[in-house]
């Protein structure tokens, strides 16, 4: 059960990292946001609509899903911590 709890929370801090890293590197949703930061709103065009292809919609998708991966996982060890003291 060692073994499993290590190998848990290794992969926990992973996806964690990963998740932070993903999050970062996208660009701010709104323009007063992106204006903080000098960066130029964007109005709807093809580029907003293609977006899920892009490396924005990819990092968006990594964050969704590693957000939902490090919850279970977290859960996961709480639970296998109770139950194994």
């Amino acid at each position: 059960m060692n073994i499993v709890m290590t190998i848990g929370k290794i992969l926990l801090c992973l996806v964690s990292v990963v998740v932070v890293i993903a999050v970062m590197m996208q660009k701010p949703k709104d323009a007063a946001s992106g204006a903080a930061f000098g960066q130029g709103g964007s109005g709807a065009s093809f580029a907003n609509r293609m977006k899920s292809k892009s490396l924005d919609g990819r990092l968006d998708t990594i964050a969704k899903y590693g957000a939902v991966v490090v919850m279970v996982l977290s859960f996961a060890l709480v639970l296998l911590t109770k139950t194994s003291a």
